[in-house]
């Protein structure tokens, strides 16, 4: 794996010519030991290509924000309702010497998107999930890939469900300790199908929001 995770304390430069991704374990959620963490880590590394936008919603400490602008994403929008998450992450940014990268917004996926993705990824809970799936493909490009963490066993399921409802099809599944990871693409007439999205008001975000264990 290219990606090095370390305290921004931590001297010395990232062995292997690996890339050093420098997070403080703190309130917000992210330090990259949790399974979902490292199931996101693993596949930013397999669809970040050099200069596409990815969006990273319920950022907590920023660490998958930090990831992808590493593996070289031009553009990286970070979004979390919770306002010390997003302090957390605005500090691993500059830690990590990306404002010119990664910007870091307080609020709801859709205000802060302005054009569409190649990857959004999401590392939030099963009902989070859910109540995000019917917005994701007006924020996803074409090709582009949506990534769903944080996923226990016994609520991947509903959270295929949901995304197959909201015009995604799983094109990828991982799993780890119990957690699951799926990648999803838009289907065919996806972006079609979510001109009227689902009931269930706007799908708001944030790392601190029901925490998974």
């Amino acid at each position: 794996r290219r990606l090095w995770i370390a305290p921004s304390w931590a001297p010395g430069d990232p062995p292997d010519e690996r890339l050093a991704v420098r997070i403080d374990a703190g309130v917000a959620f992210g330090s990259g030991l949790h399974a979902s963490t490292r199931l996101c880590l693993e596949l930013l590394e397999d669809l970040v290509r050099p200069g596409v936008t990815v969006v990273d919603v319920g950022t907590g400490s920023g660490i998958l924000a930090v990831a992808a602008a590493r593996l070289g994403a031009a553009r990286v929008v970070a979004t979390d309702l919770d306002p010390v998450a997003a302090q957390a992450a605005a500090l691993a940014v500059r830690a990590n010497d990306l404002r010119g990268v990664v910007a870091v917004v307080v609020g709801d996926l859709l205000a802060a998107v302005r054009r569409p993705a190649e990857v959004v990824v999401a590392n939030l809970t099963a009902d989070l999930l859910e109540r995000l799936a019917p917005h994701v493909p007006p924020a996803l490009a074409p090709e582009g890939r949506f990534i769903a963490s944080g996923i226990a066993a016994a609520q991947a399921a509903r959270v295929r469900e949901a995304l197959a409802a909201a015009g995604l099809a799983v094109v990828r599944e991982r799993v780890r300790e119990g957690w699951h990871a799926l990648v999803a693409q838009l289907l065919p007439d996806g972006r079609a199908a979510m001109a009227q999205p689902q009931s269930g008001g706007s799908a708001r975000a944030s790392s601190s929001a029901a925490r998974r264990p």
